[in-house]
């Protein structure tokens, strides 16, 4: 007999609880033409809160992250701000981001997409990115090295600027807490677990348990 392909569909079900837990199982369908039609159903996590809960602490979470970060979002569109990137872009502030990008290959490669440090809600990132593309669009007309650029250098080293100036931090701390971006909680991961799973339309056992590992280190490393 050949091995079936399978096609995998995931689904949360509340149905049978008293206290709104909910059961993330996967549907597993033979993609072969066979007149029984079986069906496996594999458990993927057997409790988790209620879909409604979660969404509404995540909600709760972001906006508080989005208040925190609001400070910061204020002065990185500061002229103060608009000042310190235009010294670093024409090198007469020290910057080893801006000296990386204008190096090797390997060196440019090794900054890219650094990403938003601690700002996680998506309006101040089109804030920040749309500020900082203006400022550098008064400087030079190249889009396309422009977004590279601001993404590379300028994002970074105005959100690390503005931990300096507003949170009083260290220069080194700073850059720690860019690094160390958004801490998740474990609602959180397994609310990214599900969006990944429903994306994908054919996933193998030997890959589901490798993922599910995977995932429950994340959680041990996030979370406290």
């Amino acid at each position: 007999m050949g091995k079936r392909d399978r096609v995998y569909s995931v689904d949360f079900e509340g149905n049978g609880t008293s206290n709104g837990d909910q059961m993330l199982s996967v549907n597993c369908e033979n993609n072969e033409n066979t007149s029984n039609g079986d069906q496996e159903e594999i458990t993927l996590i057997k409790k988790v809160p209620c879909d409604k809960d979660v969404s509404q602490t995540m909600k709760t979470r972001n906006e508080q992250r989005k208040q925190r970060c609001e400070i910061l979002v204020d002065f990185i569109k500061s002229e103060k701000m608009k000042k310190y990137l235009t010294e670093i872009f024409h090198g007469k502030r020290a910057s080893a981001l801006h000296s990386s990008y204008h190096g090797s290959v390997r060196d440019k490669n090794k900054i890219k997409n650094p990403g938003f440090g601690p700002i996680s809600d998506e309006e101040q990132r089109s804030e920040v990115l749309d500020t900082l593309l203006s400022w550098l669009g008064e400087l030079r007309e190249s889009v396309a090295e422009n977004v590279d650029y601001t993404m590379d250098v300028w994002v970074p080293e105005a959100i690390v600027y503005a931990l300096i100036s507003v949170k009083k931090y260290s220069r080194g701390r700073a850059w720690d807490m860019f690094h160390k971006g958004i801490r998740f909680t474990k609602e959180e991961y397994g609310k990214a677990h599900q969006a990944i799973l429903e994306a994908a339309n054919r996933i193998s056992p030997e890959d589901k348990e490798m993922y599910e590992s995977k995932l429950q280190e994340k959680i041990a490393m996030w979370t406290p």
